[in-house]
């Protein structure tokens, strides 16, 4: 007669190991953090919202604009006698710093009015959207006022 064995087999105890080493390198990839991807990713997350603001002036004849506060950038419309923002403005992890012809500018903590202007004749204000991270700058959206704004590292 043959006796029950209890225990598990070394293949057994080799493979759960292989699972657990797998799941732990796993949770490494996803739970590390990069800077840099993440200020890309606002950047062209803010070149949308310029772009969708640029179309909305267009076909609506109408003048629009981007306010830039320090950490967020609202789609503002002119509503004939005062500026009224669209729709939600778009949060950013990072530090916004902006300087439009050249000239830096002290961003308020609300907007109100904005900064970048979006002409329904497809003029665009010259500007640097710079997104900084512990000092350093990381991305940018750059507009020149003649070609398409883009982003860049």
């Amino acid at each position: 007669m043959r006796r029950a064995c209890a225990g598990f087999t070394l293949l057994e105890l080799l493979i759960v190991l292989a699972l657990m080493a797998l799941a732990v390198s796993m949770t490494g990839l996803v739970g590390t953090r990069d800077p840099a991807r993440e200020a890309r990713q606002e950047a062209a997350g803010m070149l949308e919202l310029l772009q969708h603001g640029r179309q909305l002036a267009l076909s609506e004849g109408r003048e629009y604009g981007l306010c830039v506060s320090p950490a967020a950038v609202q789609l503002m419309r002119w509503g004939g006698a005062s500026w009224q923002p669209q729709g939600a403005a778009l949060l950013a992890a990072s530090v916004l710093q902006l300087s439009v012809q050249g000239q830096g500018v002290q961003l308020p903590a609300r907007c109100r009015e904005p900064q970048v202007l979006l002409s329904s004749s497809d003029e665009i204000s010259e500007f640097r959207l710079r997104l900084n991270r512990d000092g350093k700058p990381l991305a940018q959206v750059v507009g020149n006022g003649l070609d398409d704004p883009r982003s860049e590292d």
